[in-house]
């Protein structure tokens, strides 16, 4: 028997709008910039639009 495979995006706010960005949409179908919080990356140019966290979290959330 064949396999079903299943792929789906998932917003935590409930809001997407091209989540692959094949709709040409900016940023690779994300609307807002993305922050990436880690003890260990030096490097997030890997994935668009999105920036290392330099310094208190709670900070970069607010400013964005």
């Amino acid at each position: 028997m064949g396999r079903v495979i299943a792929i789906a995006f998932v917003s935590l706010d409930g809001y997407v709008t091209d989540p692959d960005g094949s709709g040409g949409t900016p940023y690779g179908g994300w609307a807002i910039p993305k922050l990436v919080a880690s003890h260990r990356l030096t490097d997030v140019s890997g994935w668009s639009n999105s920036t290392l966290v330099d310094g208190d979290v709670v900070d970069a959330v607010r400013s964005e």
